[in-house]
């Protein structure tokens, strides 16, 4: 196998096809060149000793960010079958939850960088009570009229939308030439999923420095809660407002 050195170039030109940003690109370059410098070819033992030594130096969600930096340059080589494990990160209530300096980071990150789909989908998903699934299952029409119908049965609810928030996401969609039809799409024109989303926002987190392990979804949703009910302090308001 080719040491990674070799064709660096290569592996730059299939991240940046990938859609990854420059900042992310860099950190997966940086990482290839480190391991080649310090462990040679991507093998068996030295893989272990590489995954014991982040073990040994980081924390989990570090460690976690670099083993996914090797593995993607494993699966470029072909080599899936030499990918490294994550290691466990504990959760508590307080360490799982972000916090508003930190959504506000991610959010300004987002915008600036012209992430514009997953900007709205956070803007959406922190400001309003909408599971994931409903936000992934809202349209352009939605955002013109400032609200969705979402559920069914005994679940199905009218949810409102703050009118900065609509007004920005169908501004934007409008301005991509879709005046009707999903909201949230995929780069291949396709409803993205929620996986496919929460991908995206941790990449986007690691980039600007926020603990990708708290960002996620449903995250933001919980984010909601605990704004409202300091806000408002009437639990069993929101319980009705939730579903």
């Amino acid at each position: 196998m080719p040491a990674i050195a070799s064709h660096m170039d290569e592996y730059q030109r299939h991240l940046e096809s990938a859609g990854m940003s420059s900042r992310t690109v860099d950190s997966y370059l940086w990482v290839a060149r480190f391991f080649d410098e310090k462990y040679g070819e991507p093998q068996g033992d030295a893989l272990a000793a590489y995954r014991s030594w982040l073990v040994g130096t980081y924390k989990p969600n570090t460690v976690n960010q670099r083993v996914q930096a090797i593995n993607c340059y494993l699966s470029f080589l072909g080599r899936e079958d030499l990918r490294l494990e994550t290691v466990r990160v504990e959760r508590t209530d307080e360490g799982s939850a972000i916090d508003y300096a930190a959504y506000r980071r991610l959010v300004r990150h987002l915008r600036d960088g012209g992430y514009r789909r997953d900007y709205h989908a956070v803007r959406l998903l922190a400001t309003s009570d909408l599971r994931v699934g409903e936000l992934l299952g809202l349209r352009v029409e939605d955002m013109r009229a400032g609200y969705a119908h979402v559920g069914s049965g005994k679940t199905a609810r009218r949810v409102q939308f703050l009118e900065v928030v609509a007004k920005g996401a169908l501004a934007w969609a409008e301005g991509e030439g879709r005046p009707s039809g999903p909201l949230f799409l995929n780069r291949f024109g396709g409803t993205i999923t929620s996986r496919g989303l929460a991908y995206q926002l941790k990449q986007r987190a690691v980039e600007c420095g926020v603990d990708d392990s708290l960002v996620h979804p449903q995250a933001f949703k919980d984010l909601f809660t605990r704004c409202f009910l300091q806000a408002a302090g009437d639990a069993r308001f929101l319980d009705e407002l939730l579903g």
